[in-house]
Order: C-alpha cells, then sequence, then structure tokens
C-alpha cells in the first residue's frame, strides 16, 4: 500500500511514517516508479508503536521490543516488555509524587501571601516567598530501606487525604517523624524531539 493508505488506515501521519523509515521501526520497498509500498503487516507494528508511545516507552525501547515481538514467540515478547512497562511506571509514580509535592507547595506560599499585610513599604524576598527546603522524593528500585533518603509522604487516605491535603512528612525507614510543621498540602512529557 501507499504511504498515504498506510496514513489513513494507521492514523499516523505521513511525516511520522517517513521519520520512523529514517529510525528503523518501519520499513517499506520501492515500487518502480520510486513510491513507498508497504506491506499490511505495517498496520500492525504500527499499532504497536503507538500503543507503546502512549504508554511512555522511548524510541529505542520500543525498537527492541519490536525485534523480539516480530522474532521470538509470545512468551518472550512479554519477557521483554514486563522491564520496560516497569521502569516507565517507576518514573511515573516519581513524577506523580514530585507534581503533588510542587502543588502543596505553591498550596503553602499562597496561603502565606494571605498572612502578610498590605503595606506601602518595600517587601524583600523572603517576606513574599520564604525559604523552604525542597522535599525529596526517594524511590529504591529493589525497595530496600533508605534511612538516609526523604520524601513526601502520602497522607492516611493514600494521594489524598480524607480532608483532600496532603501532610509533608520525613519519612525514615521503621519510623515515620512527626511533620516539620503544620502547613497543609493540597492537590497540584514534552516528550523528547524525536518522538512524532
Amino acid at each position: 500500500m501507499r504511504i498515504s493508505e498506510l496514513a489513513e488506515r494507521s492514523g499516523v501521519p505521513a511525516t511520522t511514517l517517513r521519520f520512523y523509515e529514517t529510525i528503523g521501526l518501519v520499513s517499506a520497498d520501492r515500487t518502480s516508479a520510486g513510491y513507498r509500498d508497504y506491506d499490511a503487516s505495517a498496520v500492525d507494528r504500527l499499532h504497536v508503536i503507538t500503543e507503546a508511545k502512549r504508554l511512555g516507552l522511548t524510541l529505542d525501547d520500543i525498537g527492541g521490543l519490536l525485534a523480539t515481538w516480530t522474532s521470538g514467540s509470545c512468551a518472550t515478547t512479554k519477557a521483554d516488555l514486563r522491564p520496560r512497562l516497569t521502569a516507565r511506571l517507576l518514573d511515573a509514580q516519581l513524577e506523580t509524587a514530585t507534581l503533588i509535592a510542587r502543588g502543596g507547595a505553591v498550596q503553602v506560599m499562597l496561603a502565606h501571601l494571605d498572612t502578610l499585610p498590605d503595606s506601602d513599604e518595600a517587601c524583600g524576598p523572603d517576606c513574599v516567598l520564604p525559604s523552604r527546603p525542597e522535599p525529596v522524593i526517594a524511590c529504591s528500585l529493589t525497595g530496600s530501606p533508605r534511612p538516609d533518603r526523604t520524601l513526601v509522604a502520602r497522607g492516611d487516605s493514600g494521594i489524598l487525604g480524607s480532608t483532600g491535603v496532603l501532610r509533608e512528612q520525613r519519612v525514615a525507614v521503621g519510623e515515620i517523624d512527626r511533620p516539620r510543621s503544620q502547613h497543609s498540602y493540597g492537590d497540584g512529557h514534552d516528550p523528547p524531539s524525536q518522538r512524532h
């Protein structure tokens, strides 16, 4: 099939199909007139690429997965895909925790603004935006204890507590310290340019 037909059937723009061809994710024969000619399997291949990108896999990940998928069994494809997805899940969880912490910090600063007097005098930087330690998001790929790290802990009712706020807590292995402050925390991929 011609590139225009493949683009219509797959929902992938022709410009992206040409890019995928340059990096080896898809391939095409050439007609005698020099036009690209794709076989029917290209539609399935593009489905795999599109879904893998939606799940956050990199182009390198997708290339490796396609190589296994086209030459291996279902079992080997599953074994190849699982660690790639696990890595993306850890990335997503870390990004989520970071965004929640940032949103909480913004809410604290908004509350701080409400406490400032409406004065005509000059205001220093620490008056408007007082320094606060950045929360450190810690993770361990193995789940092993890391007592030297801190993270933003979830409330008793999950990501958001029953009151809809988060509390910043220091977490150590085997114990949870008391919150350093009583501030309430609220609810808060450009992708690489090569992703098309």
